[in-house]
């Protein structure tokens, strides 16, 4: 992620990173596991007469196989082509917030906000079993509900950024 502060015209942009090679490494994997099945089909047409209980069972792991490593392959597929990279600035010669999501087949999805429809901003805080918790700066709006900027493994990096970015909104209080 990266956060950016135009000192000039006091423009805040925060581009999310959703590069090329990480959009190439979910392609390549979907087609390695949707191709990978394709070894339990051969699997399962060698068996011959299914005539024992052993076979039964040899194939219906082979079809729970098939079907694991295809909806692997489809959810990474989907992660490939879906996944959005998100993209906000904030202009204060405007007193607006763009947000911009872009992802190859979903194209480019674009809300504005005036700075008047903002109606909350905070940090959210993420906690999760095993994992260390992080905070994200959450900014409220009257018409799409919470946009989420950033993921910090620091709370007083959350909010040192979240005091940039209520700055940027002439919130500085």
């Amino acid at each position: 992620m990266t956060f950016s502060v135009d000192p000039t015209s006091g423009a805040f942009r925060y581009v999310e990173p959703r590069s090329a090679p990480l959009r190439v490494t979910f392609a390549v994997v979907a087609i390695l596991a949707i191709a990978s099945s394709g070894i339990f089909v051969v699997v399962a047409r060698s068996m011959g007469d299914v005539s024992t209980w052993a076979k039964v069972g040899g194939l219906l792991a082979s079809i729970v196989s098939i079907v694991a490593f295809l909806a692997f392959g489809a959810y990474c597929l989907r992660l490939a082509l879906w996944m959005p990279r998100h993209l906000v600035s904030i202009d204060t010669a405007s007193r607006q917030l763009v947000w911009i999501a872009l992802s190859p087949l979903g194209g480019r999805q674009t809300s504005i906000h005036r700075f008047d429809t903002l109606s909350s901003i905070g940090i959210l805080e993420r906690r999760s079993d095993g994992n260390p918790t992080t905070f994200t700066i959450a900014i409220g709006t009257e018409t799409h509900g919470r946009l989420d900027m950033g993921v910090f493994n620091q709370r007083s990096d959350a909010e040192a950024m979240l005091r940039q970015v209520r700055t940027a909104l002439g919130m500085d209080s």
